[in-house]
């Protein structure tokens, strides 16, 4: 309904401060982080947290902190009351983790909260509760040191903003990433997350590198540990230290991906670009590297105040961050790739480097990128008889017009895509029977997708039996697919599946099953002839616009030689 009253009115204090939550308290995993982080700055080693219905219900977050005074605690609850800033210049240095201030007076306007503490000097606790507005008097509660605040039926008040919600299994999803991230930043930390009465998560603190790798393997794939290269280095004032993949272990999806910079964590342009330009020699796409990074830098070298959720830095120095990590990452990297590199110069000669190597290929593919494009291929091009396979990957043919390049494996992954959507669409996808079943370790989060997806999953042509809270049995899976790595298949189906957007909607998820088919071997002629006879039923590129074939006529051959 459209206001027809023209004059300007000031709003009212709940009204302000649900506004002003919208900007901080997105979802109950918004609640957790911005309560862990006030933990973390009250210097806390201890904290718990109990979720109820995905944190919908319930959230409490308790910690053995320095603890709020009792007489502070109706101040701790108002809007930009905060002990971590003075005064305007100390936004450009700012050392903890929160600072505006704004983030429980957020989420008492939007839920029925309850705020405890005994600060450390006091010899008991106090406590407050506040629905939506309405504060009630501080009384005296028995209590540890520290700060236990609950958060109850968030969104009650705002019905517009609950409906946006997702399921709970969904939002418990988020609080257990965030979670993960804070575990993988305070190592010094112990912490638990229970759900529904069950306990989720539970790590002691550790302090010594080997014990930080045991807390990485069990929050990262366990193969992770195995397969890292751990990576320290020091300029001028800034330090990075973590541990990267090797390019043999990866994900199918950039959903192991952690950087942290002076203990917050990050998501930047600059340094994801630093990371996936150190690496794209390596991987081919739709592969993704596992990391975790630390970036320590003064204070003053950073903005952290881009964004409310205080996920977002910008550098004052950007690029000489952006040299260090992608440096640092490369030499990091180097031994993997030059191991991969043979010497092909003539006996008794004194070969170059491995890195001078290295240095020319690069030289030499960079030149072979300012050459003009080849031609589009023609749709009506007819396919001929293949000739060679190179390097397992580009099949060679020749018809009427010249010359045609097949991307062999593109093209495999399209025509599998097809077979399994008209499938999908008709009888459904097909599955292959494991004579002997396939027992596979999964994380708690993918586990927790099964039970939900059991019927889509079957859908899809996978036939699970669940074991325990960490491990299932593979009965069937698809048999288009059943040359590809099953694991790495089965998570990211999983992964889809939590995070598609629409319930039902398959046919991405079938697009991403497709390209697990990695064709890497030798082809025989008849092999190679038959591709082409499904190809020519298709079309010349895959639904994203990728070629799959292209052909160079005699006249462009031609040309190349400089003849006319």
């Amino acid at each position: 309904m459209i206001n027809t009253d023209p004059s300007i009115q000031l709003l009212s204090p709940l009204l302000t401060k649900q506004i002003a939550a919208g900007e901080v308290i997105e979802r109950p995993a918004s609640v957790v982080k911005e309560l862990v982080e006030n933990s973390l700055d009250a210097g806390a080693t201890e904290i718990y947290i109990d979720l109820e219905q995905g944190g919908i219900d319930l959230i409490r977050v308790r910690d053995n902190g320095h603890g709020i005074r009792a007489q502070e605690l109706t101040l701790a609850l108002s809007a930009h009351a905060t002990s971590k800033i003075r005064e305007l210049a100390d936004l450009h240095h700012i050392q903890t983790l929160g600072f505006r201030g704004e983030a429980l007076a957020s989420m008492a306007s939007v839920s029925r909260l309850t705020l405890t503490s005994r600060f450390y000097k006091e010899n008991q606790g106090a406590t407050i509760q506040i629905n939506g507005n309405e504060n009630q008097t501080v009384r005296v509660a028995a209590h540890p040191v520290g700060t236990c605040v609950e958060v109850r039926n968030l969104f009650y008040n705002t019905p517009a903003r609950r409906k946006y919600l997702k399921s709970a299994r969904t939002e418990f999803n988020h609080i257990q990433e965030l979670v993960k991230r804070v575990a993988l930043s305070h190592f010094e930390l112990k912490i638990q997350l229970q759900h529904n009465q069950k306990r989720v998560l539970s790590l002691n603190a550790y302090r010594d590198g080997d014990n930080k790798l045991h807390r990485l393997s069990q929050l990262c794939p366990a193969q992770f540990a195995q397969h890292s290269v751990r990576i320290s280095q020091n300029l001028d004032d800034l330090q990075l230290h973590g541990w990267i993949s090797q390019p043999l272990f990866y994900r199918a999806q950039a959903d192991m991906q952690y950087f942290f910079v002076n203990g917050r964590m990050v998501r930047d342009k600059l340094l994801n670009q630093a990371v996936r330009q150190a690496y794209k020699p390596l991987l081919n796409a739709g592969r993704y590297p596992v990391y975790v990074l630390y970036l320590q830098l003064p204070f003053d070298a950073l903005d952290v105040n881009v964004h409310p959720a205080k996920q977002e830095v910008r550098f004052v120095e950007g690029q000489k961050i952006y040299d260090m990590v992608y440096h640092s990452l490369q030499r990091g990297l180097q031994p993997i790739e030059t191991t991969a590199i043979t010497p092909k110069y003539p006996v008794g000669k004194k070969s170059p480097s491995q890195a001078l190597q290295i240095r020319e290929l690069l030289a030499h593919y960079q030149k072979l990128q300012q050459t003009p494009p080849l031609p589009v291929p023609a749709s009506s091009a007819t396919f001929g008889t293949a000739l060679a396979q190179l390097k397992n990957r580009y099949i060679l043919a020749e018809n009427q017009q010249g010359l045609l390049l097949i991307d062999s494996q593109s093209a495999q992954q399209y025509l599998i895509y097809q077979q399994l959507k008209q499938a999908y669409q008709t009888t459904g996808v097909g599955k292959q029977t494991l004579l002997i079943p396939l027992t596979l370790a999964l994380e708690p989060q993918q586990m927790a997708v099964i039970p939900q997806q059991q019927q889509r999953l079957a859908t899809l042509g996978f036939n699970l039996q669940v074991l325990s809270s960490t491990a299932v049995k593979l009965l069937q899976l698809p048999s288009l697919l059943a040359k590809t790595d099953i694991s790495q298949l089965l998570a990211d189906v999983l992964y889809h599946l939590t995070h598609s957007a629409t319930d039902g909607d398959d046919l991405p998820i079938l697009a991403h099953m497709a390209r697990h088919n990695r064709l890497d071997e030798p082809l025989t002629l008849a092999q190679m002839n038959a591709l082409l006879h499904d190809l020519a039923q298709n079309q010349a590129c895959d639904d994203k616009g990728n070629w799959l074939w292209i052909e160079l006529s005699m006249d462009y051959l031609a040309t190349l030689f400089l003849r006319s």
